[in-house]
């Protein structure tokens, strides 16, 4: 048990997620891409926010 009560939503307009790791590891993933990975470790902190910028990926 992780203790989280709050596993998904949506970031709309300027609203911004923080989280500050409290395990030995958590794993950012910024568009879902593994090779981007970001590690950070206990005590580290990431703020996550909406871009006014689409990412547009081309294959």
């Amino acid at each position: 048990m992780t203790g989280t009560s709050l596993v998904s939503g949506e970031l709309v307009g300027s609203a911004v997620l923080e989280l500050t790791v409290e395990s030995e590891a958590l794993i950012v993933f910024g568009d879902g891409m593994e090779g981007d990975a970001v590690e950070l470790t206990w005590g580290q902190g990431v703020r996550v926010g909406v871009c006014g910028q689409r990412l547009r990926l081309v294959g």
